[in-house]
This record gives C-alpha cells, structure tokens and sequence, in this order.
C-alpha cells in the first residue's frame, strides 16, 4: 500500500494519514529526532525505491530530487545536527548537508543495505552491512572499515540501540540468522539466541 498510517493509542487502532505517490509502497519511515513534524519515508515498487520526504506530519510528500540516490535503502538523522542526514542506497552512501534537499554520494562502498547511527561520548558512529559484511565509520561516512572481520551478517536488517546503554546493540539477519548482540559499538557481536525464526524489527523497551 502507498498509504501512511498513524495511531494516537499506542497501536491499538490506526487511520490513514496520506499516500505517497502512486504506485510506490511505503516503507522504513525515520522520524527526524529534534522535529517530529518531519519525516523521512521509503517508497518501493517492484525492484526500485524512492526517497519521499514530508514537513507537515506525514499530510503531504515530496520526493527527494537526487540523480545519485539510486535505491535508498534506509534513512537517519544525525540527532545533533537535524540538516545532517545519511541513507543507504546501492550506490553506497547518499549524505544530505541541508535536511534532505539535495544528496552527494559519500563513500567506496558498493552498497550499503541497512543504516544505523550511534551517538557515543568520542563522536558518533556510523554503522552498515553491505552484502554478508559489516563496517563502521567515525568520519560520517567518509571513510569505513569492516566491524569484527569474518563474520557473515546474511544481510543484517534491524539494529536495536539500547537506549541506557549506547555502545549495546542486538541484530537480527535474514534466513534465520540468529538474534546477536555487541557491547562495542558493533566491533565485535556474540550471538544472543539461536532459534531458526526470521525476525521483523528488534526493538527495546526504554524502561
């Protein structure tokens, strides 16, 4: 469905909010953390993506003007500086220096599939799986390097940052990659559960 969806009970009941552009689907929304009217959605259709982007709530949409951005794959926000945003994309990394007006691309990588930003005490780390692997970054996506060598990542699609604890993440995988945890930032991980179920999202409860 190309529909955007909100609920004002916790999840317990929904309504359509607005559409994207037809005949994409929606997918993936990232909420700007310092302006919640702002949000930031990723469009499918069949085996290409679009970047769309709202400034009312998710009411109305734009799509992001950028021949770079080939098949976004996943959005954030830098929390300390909102203009700052970074996206996934199979041309590697897309980086937006103006809150998602225009887009240069920002790295050797081939692709990056899945994004996730980590606030820390020393400055901020970029983490992202492309392919079977995982790397980090600490330069804002200008230089990268492969997170605990080795390791296969079958395509890592959900990060969870425990929010009491930042250098603490869980990671789920496709095809049944098992449930793993870091408490470094994503240097190293250890496998949390072992069960052969594919999961959706890994999130964690702030309290």
């Amino acid at each position: 469905s190309s529909a955007v969806y909100m609920s004002t009970d916790s999840g317990s009941t929904w309504s359509e909010l607005s559409t994207i552009t037809s005949p994409y689907a929606t997918a993936d929304i990232t909420l700007d953390p310092t302006s919640p009217e702002k949000l930031f959605v990723k469009g499918v259709i069949g085996t290409a993506s679009a970047l769309f982007m709202s400034t009312d709530g998710g009411h109305t949409w734009t799509k992001a003007n950028s021949s770079s951005l080939l098949f976004p794959t996943s959005i954030v926000v830098n929390p300390k500086n909102p203009q700052e945003i970074f996206a996934g994309d199979s041309n590697g990394l897309e980086v937006s220096e103006d809150g998602g007006s225009t887009w240069t691309n920002q790295s050797n990588l081939a692709s990056l599939w899945y994004l996730t930003y980590i606030p820390g005490n020393s400055g901020a780390t970029l983490l992202g799986s492309a392919g079977v692997n995982m790397y980090s970054s600490a330069d804002n996506g200008k230089s990268w390097a492969e997170a605990d060598p080795g390791t296969s990542y079958l395509f890592s699609e959900s990060i969870a940052i425990d929010p009491n604890q930042p250098t603490t993440l869980f990671m789920y995988g496709v095809d049944g990659f098992p449930l793993s945890r870091s408490t470094d930032a994503g240097a190293t991980w250890i496998q949390s559960y072992s069960g052969t179920a594919s999961y959706g999202v890994v999130v964690i409860d702030p309290g």
